[in-house]
């Protein structure tokens, strides 16, 4: 049990007891003083139990409790119910259906917390609805706080309050890692087992939608329209800095994307369709066709593939900062080189390692697979700190895949990189 008060002073004279199911005291917790503390419940396995306020002192209101894999941020009010069964890890409840913990893992590369910056758990069957839970790292560099999810269910993960310095920010949970700007999307299935979710679209057709500011829409909407002109769908981002929907669409069927309600703040959206759009705006208006012929996979594909090694000098920035400008430019650049139109499948990956000789084992695999311009989308790339040198650099072996629709286009995109690269102009980018 992690206990906590608000005040700093301990729970004066409060006490929290642990109880069996023949509603016997087993044990009682309280903190004797300062901000928190922890202390292990005496449980057995095959045994359940409840948690609750046994004697209120002063200031309960001050007190705040939470159990691995059972409960978060419960107080004085609360009681809980749980049982230890050994064929489940971590226990179920014995009321409100099967739910588990998953880790929530926080990092802030400056080492002072996340300095107001939270992050909520959502439901994806209600994305509307509240923050279920919220989470933060109050102090130092890094923490983990146990998730509690139901199984059976997927959720979205994404920023709840924008605070200051979010490029310090960045967190794991279900082996999906991020940043500030990043949203998590994972299920829970029959077992407890956290997985990522992937949205799996119609003929591929996912919008990817951004706010500058980090708390959503606000109350804009952009609508899906049929060739009559009837709204089918409505597309909105409920808050975060970013989100992935797929498009209801139908093959050989044509549509239109425009704004169909003005909320708050339209200035600081942006969307993009992979294949159709980037860089929309809330004054964008988008018509597309699905023809079989294009969505239909070809036999063919033609790509160029880069491999490269690249030092750099991380210049006081965080592994994670870093890794983050460094995969912007190198995007940027590949779509500033002639012969790309923005449309192509890119799929960079960036591996830091240790020292400058590429080829030894990995410290952390961030790599990064995605369809967008680098301007509508740019994935965080967590390096991780213990791949910063001594000498204030840090080494990447970078692979890069760009799927282009010819021979002919891979031929004129291969000899413009190499012409730009020759003459300093990644360098350049770079510094």
């Amino acid at each position: 049990m992690d206990m906590y008060d608000s005040w700093g002073d301990g729970w004066n004279g409060n006490t929290i007891s642990l109880y069996d199911d023949s509603d016997e005291v087993v044990q009682e917790v309280t903190l004797y003083g300062g901000f928190s503390g922890v202390e292990c419940l005496d449980v057995e396995v095959g045994q359940c139990y409840s948690v609750k306020l046994s004697e209120e002192g002063s200031y309960a209101e001050e007190v705040t409790f939470s159990i691995n894999g059972i409960v978060n941020d419960a107080n004085y009010q609360s009681e809980v119910s749980f049982c230890v069964d050994n064929s489940t890890s971590p226990p179920e409840y014995s009321t409100g259906g099967n739910q588990y913990g998953v880790a929530f893992s926080m990092f802030d590369s400056w080492g002072d917390g996340w300095n107001g910056n939270s992050l909520g758990l959502f439901s994806l069957e209600d994305p509307a609805a509240d923050a279920i839970s919220t989470y933060t790292l109050y102090s130092g560099s890094e923490g983990e706080e146990i998730v509690v999810v139901q199984n059976s269910t997927c959720y979205s993960m994404y920023v709840e309050t924008v605070g200051s310095w979010g490029s310090e920010v960045s967190w794991e949970i279900c082996d999906i890692e991020g940043g500030i700007d990043t949203t998590a999307y994972f299920c829970i299935d029959d077992v407890g087992s956290c997985s990522e979710y992937v949205h799996d679209c119609n003929y591929n057709l996912t919008v990817h939608k951004f706010d500058s500011w980090g708390d959503g829409w606000n109350g804009n909407i952009i609508s899906l329209y049929d060739d009559s002109d009837e709204a089918i769908q409505n597309v909105t981002l409920y808050g975060g800095f970013s989100g992935v929907e797929c498009l209801d669409v139908e093959l050989g069927q044509c549509y239109s994307l425009k704004l169909s309600e003005e909320g708050s703040w339209p200035e600081e959206l942006t969307w993009a369709v992979e294949g159709v759009v980037y860089n929309a705006t809330a004054e964008s208006e988008v018509s597309f066709c699905t023809d079989e012929s294009e969505t239909a996979e070809s036999s063919d594909e033609y790509s160029v593939e880069i491999s490269m090694c690249l030092v750099v000098s991380t210049e006081d920035l965080s592994a994670s900062a870093c890794s983050s400008a460094v995969h912007s430019v190198i995007t940027d650049f590949l779509y500033a080189t002639d012969g790309l139109s923005g449309g192509e499948t890119l799929i960079l990956t960036m591996t830091a390692v240790d020292g400058d000789a590429c080829s030894r084992r990995a410290l952390k695999d961030a790599a990064l697979s995605f369809k967008a311009s680098s301007s509508t989308q740019k994935p965080s790339t967590t390096a991780g700190s213990a791949a910063t040198e001594d000498d204030g650099t840090l080494a990447y072996d970078i692979n890069i895949k760009i799927v282009v629709d010819s021979e002919a286009a891979a031929e004129t995109f291969a000899e413009a990189f190499q012409d730009e690269v020759d003459a300093g102009g990644l360098e350049d980018a770079l510094a």
